[in-house]
């Protein structure tokens, strides 16, 4: 008894050496790729949460200034940037320096028309009056008082006042404006009276295919509010389909699908020794050597060393010399320098490359001279020598001596 006791404990012992082997030796290779496994889907999962975010910054963003503007109704007018009185019903324009007045005088013998450019202390002289001060005024309050003015010097004078120019008041609409009509698009425009954003757009070009009509910036009186330009067409809401004033800024950005991929593309030029030389869009961050593989690789001639980024920065033009002999044989990866949008690869010859070109071009005039050392100078040099960019070949120069050469003299 005692010996098979002695037995199976042996036994018991032995299974749980082999199991706690067995565990420990699993320990020691499924815990590594499980953690490799999760250090790739940790990375991913940052990567995610970090794209969403910013996207929820950015809506967070948009929510608080839909907010602001709720909250005050309508968007809130500066009454010093009006460009439009009413009087008796009508919305007139409120001139202002810059703007140009027509001013027509009825005569016997007609209208006699004149252009008034109101100066920039707001006032203009017109006939027998100076330094009339006309500064936000309508053009019908303008034809009162010359009239009244004119009474003293002429009678029962008959004045019409028109805006002629208007340069006083404007507003700025960027974006995605059409551009399509000549003198249309993003610009600095004129306001002309009393108008509402939508008939505003509409002047300067109308908005593109891609503008979110949905999320339009204003910013004004140092606030920016976000303007819902759908919901202005579709329920003629006034309060989003605001009057615009003076020194106001709209921009009309593009809708996210298309923001997302204008901000990711990248477009670069490569010339030079490449197979296939153009301009190449990349999404998101590119590098040199994926401009160089885009235009169909470099050429036997390209030289490994030559090659050249060309970039326009604010304070001129950089040039980044790149030496793929260092990226590829040394792995430097300095070398592989990122490309920027409008950045200009260039893929320069090598020196012996460029001797090649030189010598197929002298080669005719060497092979001749060697084939007739004797009549070279005689018959060729006369008339001033040959150049290296002469289009000769061989056979024409051979031609040439058949037919008795350039005798340098006057018939």
């Amino acid at each position: 008894m005692p010996g098979f006791n002695s037995a199976k404990w042996i036994v018991i012992l032995t299974t749980i050496v082999m199991l706690m082997n067995s565990c420990v030796s699993n320990q020691k290779t499924n815990p590594t790729n499980k953690i490799t496994t999760f250090k790739k889907t940790e990375k991913q999962k940052e990567d995610e949460n970090r794209e969403k975010e910013a996207e929820q910054k950015r809506e967070d963003v948009l929510k608080k200034r839909r907010e602001d503007t709720t909250s005050h109704g309508a968007i809130p007018s500066n009454p010093q940037n009006s460009t439009f009185l009413t009087i008796d019903s009508l919305d007139e324009y409120i001139v202002g320096p810059r703007d140009v007045l027509k001013i027509i005088q009825w005569r016997s013998d007609g209208p006699f028309p004149q252009e008034m450019k109101i100066r920039e202390d707001g006032r203009i002289s017109y006939s027998f009056l100076d330094d009339l001060y006309v500064n936000k005024l309508t053009p019908t309050q303008i034809d009162t008082l010359i009239t009244s003015k004119l009474e003293g010097f002429v009678k029962n004078p008959r004045i019409d006042v028109l805006v002629h120019k208007f340069e006083s008041k404007k507003a700025s609409l960027f974006g995605e404006i059409e551009t399509k009509r000549q003198g249309k698009g993003p610009d600095v425009w004129p306001i002309r009276g009393k108008v509402r954003i939508l008939d505003f757009l509409l002047e300067a070009g109308g908005p593109t295919d891609k503008a979110d009509l949905k999320r339009v910036e204003l910013t004004r009186g140092g606030r920016m509010y976000i303007i819902d330009l759908m919901a202005a067409f579709a329920r003629d809401d006034e309060n989003e389909n605001v009057v615009v004033e003076a020194y106001d800024r709209y921009l009309v950005p593009k809708l996210p699908q298309y923001k997302k991929k204008a901000e990711a593309d990248n477009e670069v030029y490569v010339f030079g020794a490449v197979k296939t030389p153009g301009k190449f869009s990349f999404a998101g961050k590119s590098h040199v050597v994926d401009a160089i593989a885009r235009a169909g690789g470099m050429q036997l001639a390209s030289g490994m060393r030559n090659i050249h980024i060309i970039r326009g920065t604010e304070e001129g033009t950089e040039v980044i010399n790149v030496d793929f002999n260092k990226l590829f044989k040394h792995h430097d990866l300095s070398q592989r320098v990122t490309i920027l949008d409008d950045d200009i690869v260039y893929v320069s010859k090598t020196t012996i490359d460029k001797a090649k070109e030189l010598l197929a071009k002298v080669q005719p005039i060497l092979a001749f001279f060697l084939s007739n050392p004797a009549n070279f100078r005689d018959k060729y040099t006369t008339g001033g020598g040959l150049r290296l960019d002469t289009d000769v070949n061989e056979q024409s120069l051979r031609e040439q001596d058949r037919l008795g050469g350039f005798s340098g003299s006057n018939p």
